[in-house]
């Protein structure tokens, strides 16, 4: 099962460049956002989820505050340029059809 990708940066890092599929939840937004998140989910908080921001800090954040609220399936994805490649290790999980992990 593809995780659901979430980019929790900023529109300017946002706009330089994200996984195709990602879908954008500023850090910031993220606890007023978890209805958005189990709607992607389909309804489903054991649905794998995977964050990311620039460094692998905010993504921790995210997924905490996702874990928090019943997500049982809640991977840190590290950054999009931070370790070096990780954005086509990101952006292969947008075209996977196996379990995926960053």
């Amino acid at each position: 099962q593809c995780p659901i990708l979430i980019d929790v940066r900023t529109l300017s890092e946002w706009n330089a460049g994200h996984a195709s599929c990602a879908e954008r939840i500023p850090v910031q937004d993220d606890r007023s956002r978890i209805a958005e998140v189990l709607t992607l989910a389909d309804g489903d908080a054991s649905y794998p989820v995977v964050v990311y921001c620039r460094s692998g800090a905010r993504a921790g954040s995210a997924a905490t505050v996702l874990s928090n609220a019943g997500f049982t399936d809640v991977t840190n994805g590290g950054g999009w340029v931070y370790p070096a490649g990780n954005d086509a290790v990101l952006e292969e999980m947008c075209t996977c059809t196996t379990p995926c992990t960053p």
